[in-house]
């Protein structure tokens, strides 16, 4: 995977230019005035049978968000090959009871 650095984009938005073999794409977040990080993220994860891809958004702001956030694009990261189903299972199992996750 190649990437080019993050830019600041005026009002702390972070945008990034990511390239996978099989897909290209770009991503831009927002951190909530007053908080270092933003509860919400994204995954791209190429594999032999596609392309998952995965928007995320731990409810709230801060970063208990951030947290429940990368936990879920972990979890994606590491089982992408399941069925879309299971994956979101395997999510509800694992962050039920988080405040930030809905």
């Amino acid at each position: 995977m190649t990437s080019q650095p993050a830019r600041e984009h005026g009002g702390g938005e972070e945008v990034e230019t990511i390239n996978e073999p099989m897909v290209e794409y770009g991503v831009a977040k927002h951190a909530h005035v007053g908080e270092g990080e933003s509860g919400d993220t994204h995954m791209v994860c190429c594999n032999q049978n596609g392309v998952l891809i995965a928007v995320i958004d731990g409810i709230g702001h801060g970063e208990g968000a951030a947290e429940v956030a990368r936990t879920a694009a972990a979890l994606l990261r590491n089982s992408a090959d399941e069925p879309v189903i299971s994956l979101v299972e395997r999510c509800h199992e694992k962050l039920k009871g988080r405040v930030e996750w809905c």
